[in-house]
């Protein structure tokens, strides 16, 4: 028998050590794992209760092994590793400080565990089955692992926590429906998160403040929310393969005020509209995923509405499709964004005219062929009503020199050889110019009589061709200039 386990027979007399805790002492004095599974009772975690009392180790002796000073400096650097058993009672290691690691593979604990303020260079639960997990400001030296079958039932709190490795949660399961499933805040993982291959979370995963140097991946996970406010991570942050159930929440992403490397996404497992919130997100570029405008407004569009006017997306979206070099998306991007504020922000009267003036106009200077455009048309109706202005029958356009007005009234009297036949086209151009092309300054509106009702519909046209067209003209000639700015 060797020393470990007498001083466990003597500390533990009532009732005796269990067949599985004598497995778990000689395993931790050997370094190796104190597999139980052989013990009866099955392998479903699911129903404990089929398992014999022989398969149970009490959660008081795993803390003995740990705190107790005699009987730590006996357990092998390699620590604790149990496979297979029932762990029954409270296990709190709370405010320890646990000198190895500790690994707990295919377990069910039967009561909360509770790490809080604890530390320790390893914590291994994988498969294994939870209560609740109470470990704020844990300090992990090297990794946390909740994975291949980890399911908790009740919060798992590592609120401050401190991981040296990673933590990794792939194919873990946390139910808290009512409140955080896994709750994170402020969390510092000098490693990576992975959050992957079957990750179920039942409730908020909740990362707000978290820093993590790796990379967070979230791939293949069904899940309630991901609140991942003002968190920074180094690495890149992967949104992919987010399935849809229809039976379940759909799910909500907050990646207010984060900051990523890089970002990793697709169109199909983007939250619906009003479960994405993406103001103060900031990431350098995108590694994978949409980087057409149009996708990519979709993503933008799916925030919820009563937040407003928000700049910031767009233009955290803009600079990083400029440093990819997709400049060609970002005309789209950035006229979107000032038509979203123009209708959702606060502009009063004149910027609201101002704005809706500079997109038709060139949109928002992105577009300034718009203009060149607007003007051509108003060349082309321009010359269709001034034609009309001087058929015959209508005679509302006249000569403006005396001489010719009194041959013209006679309309089988020639002008004056000297004098410039009317040209529509040419006429209808002089209207918009503010140089003279020799119409306007021969040719004239004239009333017929007085009220004359067909001259003021010439006449107000005339004014409003010269009006859109100075307006077309200076905020053309804005754009090159740089008075219209872009963002």
């Amino acid at each position: 028998m060797g020393t470990l386990e007498r001083l466990a027979r003597n500390k533990f007399p009532d009732p005796p050590l269990s067949a599985a805790e004598e497995r778990v002492v000689r395993a931790a004095s050997d370094g190796t794992e104190a597999d139980c599974r052989d013990l009866g009772g099955g392998d479903d975690l699911a129903k404990p209760e089929k398992w014999p009392a022989p398969r149970s180790v009490r959660a008081e002796l795993i803390r003995w092994l740990c705190v107790d000073r005699e009987a730590r400096e006996l357990v092998d650097p390699r620590g604790i590793q149990i496979q297979g058993a029932r762990i029954t009672g409270e296990l709190d290691l709370s405010f320890t400080n646990v000198l190895f690691p500790l690994v707990l593979f295919r377990c069910r604990l039967e009561q909360d565990l509770v790490l809080r303020y604890a530390k320790m260079p390893l914590l291994s639960l994988e498969g294994s089955w939870t209560k609740k997990i109470s470990a704020d400001s844990l300090n992990v030296e090297g990794g946390l692992f909740l994975t291949n079958g980890f399911h908790a039932e009740g919060e798992v709190s590592l609120t401050g926590a401190t991981i040296g490795g990673n933590l990794e949660a792939d194919g873990g399961t946390f139910k808290n429906s009512n409140g955080d499933a896994l709750s994170a805040a402020g969390i510092k993982v000098t490693g990576s998160v992975f959050l992957r291959n079957g990750f179920t979370a039942e409730g908020t995963v909740r990362l707000r403040v978290a820093e993590v140097n790796g990379q967070l991946e979230v791939y293949d996970a069904r899940l309630d929310a991901l609140d991942f406010e003002a968190a920074h991570i180094t690495g890149p942050f992967f949104w992919q393969n987010i399935p849809k159930d229809p039976e379940r929440r759909v799910p909500y992403l907050n990646l207010t005020n984060a900051k990523v490397g890089s970002l990793s996404d697709e169109e199909a497992s983007w939250p619906e509209k009003g479960r994405l919130r993406l103001d103060g997100f900031v990431y350098d570029r995108i590694t994978d995923g949409p980087t057409d405008a149009k996708t990519l407004l979709r993503w933008l569009r799916r925030q919820p509405d009563e937040l407003g006017y928000l700049p910031q997306p767009y233009e955290q979206l803009i600079a990083v499709l400029r440093q990819m070099g997709h400049e060609d998306q970002v005309a789209e991007i950035a006229i979107a964004k000032q038509k979203d504020l123009y209708e959702h922000g606060d502009l009063g009267w004149w910027g609201w005219i101002r704005s809706w003036v500079l997109y038709l106009a060139v949109g928002y200077g992105y577009e300034p062929w718009r203009a060149f455009l607007g003007m051509a048309a108003l060349v082309i109706v321009g010359t269709l009503v001034f034609s009309v202005a001087r058929f015959p029958s209508v005679r509302v356009m006249v000569p403006s020199d005396k001489e010719a007005y009194e041959s013209d009234q006679t309309v089988k009297t020639p002008l004056p050889y000297y004098y410039p036949q009317f040209n529509a086209v040419v006429y209808s151009l002089d209207v918009i110019f503010p140089f003279d092309l020799g119409q306007k300054s021969h040719w004239r509106l004239s009333e017929r009589w007085s009220c004359d009702f067909l001259y003021w519909i010439f006449e107000l046209y005339s004014l409003f061709q010269l009006f859109v067209g100075w307006v077309l003209l200076l905020v053309a000639a804005a754009v090159p200039a740089g008075f219209i700015k872009k963002d």
